[in-house]
């Protein structure tokens, strides 16, 4: 082999050494990008998480009604079978009350008791109680039948709450004491605050050890 031929092979050589090089600076540079990328986005999603939990936070504070109401001792309610008075079926323990009338939205109502329906594994559907206005018992008794409701469910003209004005469902707390607290008006555009208002009654009220 000449010495042109030996510089052709050791300069091919060269070359495919700096090549292969190149391509191994450039393959750790692109795993170190990918791996700061990767905690990066690990970053900002754990902070959107915070951001939302204190957006979810703050927006179901505002949403809760702050003003308790004393709601009378002889409201009579239906439950297409006898009548009785509301106090008889809260007893001496609180009570999360899901408000509704026939003329409210009923894909909103739909929502709800969708999500009374998962929050009454957790709770028990004792601790649950719907008080609707339907111009015929029989509407109401119907209503349940075909959602297969587990839940109690009354009939009643009024309750004497601001909000039954308002052609809204909302729900709130009773207590022993028939006081309502945390009243709160879901959005089924937003399920998050619901889940967020359920998980703050839960640990509030219906917990082993009540917060």
């Amino acid at each position: 082999m000449n010495k042109t031929n030996i510089f052709i092979v050791t300069t091919i050589v060269f070359l495919l050494f700096d090549i292969l090089l190149l391509f191994q600076i450039k393959k750790y540079k692109t795993v170190n990008q990918h791996q700061q990328l990767i905690q990066d986005k690990t970053t900002l999603l754990s902070s959107m998480k915070d951001l939302k939990v204190n957006m979810l936070e703050d927006a179901i504070t505002q949403s809760l009604t702050s003003e308790d109401l004393t709601i009378r001792n002889n409201i009579t309610i239906d439950n297409g079978e006898a009548s009785t008075l509301l106090n008889n079926v809260v007893g001496s323990k609180p009570r999360l009350i899901l408000r509704y009338s026939e003329l409210n939205c009923q894909a909103c109502i739909d929502v709800q008791l969708a999500s009374l329906n998962k929050l009454a594994y957790k709770i028990g559907k004792e601790n649950i109680i719907i008080l609707a206005s339907y111009k015929a018992i029989a509407n109401m008794t119907k209503f349940k039948r075909i959602n297969k409701l587990d839940m109690s469910i009354y009939n009643v003209d009024s309750i004497g709450l601001p909000l039954e004005k308002e052609n809204i469902p909302f729900y709130f707390i009773i207590d022993q004491n028939k006081k309502t607290k945390l009243t709160f008006v879901p959005y089924k555009e937003f399920p998050s605050l619901t889940e967020k208002y359920f998980e703050l009654i839960q640990n509030r009220f219906f917990s082993e050890n009540p917060k």
